[in-house]
């Protein structure tokens, strides 16, 4: 059982996320065509957004790479471990979060070995109380825990 403090989610497929980014990667593959791109530079283009797209939609909404996050615990002052499809297991703060409506909740993390990882997280990838409770989380606490971190890494990347 988790204490009342934490917060586990576990992440599961999500068809609207997979939707909403086929749909965007669609968009952006035919922009080449509607500006008068030469058609062999147009084919080229669209070819390496829409081979991106897959990547996209395999890996973030319906979490079958290796690097998907399929479970994030959220911990008190903004800590959170995050694990992966292949078992890894990273820890980290969270330096951004967000709601986007009541359909998404977008959370960047930094881990602690460097890197930042970003997660959207759409309605249908956890259960219902645990998306709410993610929301009130994101509005109520994180952003507190977010302001006190230590800013020092955002002057070094200007």
């Amino acid at each position: 059982m988790q204490d009342s403090s934490s917060l586990r989610l576990r992440i599961g497929p999500s068809r609207s996320f997979a939707v909403v980014l086929t749909a965007v990667h669609g968009v952006a593959a035919a922009i080449p065509w509607s500006v008068g791109m030469p058609p062999l530079l147009a084919a080229a283009m669209s070819c390496v957004v829409a081979g991106w797209g897959v990547v996209q939609v395999r890996r973030h909404a319906l979490g079958r790479s290796p690097d998907s996050v399929v479970e994030i615990l959220l911990e008190d002052e903004g800590r959170a471990r995050l694990l992966t499809n292949a078992g890894i297991a990273s820890g980290g703060r969270v330096v951004e979060a967000r709601t986007l409506g009541p359909w998404f909740v977008f959370l960047r993390f930094e881990l602690d070995d460097g890197p930042m990882v970003g997660a959207a997280l759409a309605r249908d990838r956890c259960t219902p109380e645990d998306f709410r409770r993610l929301r009130v989380r994101v509005r109520w606490v994180l952003p507190s825990a977010v302001e006190a971190a230590p800013q020092a890494d955002a002057i070094e990347h200007r």
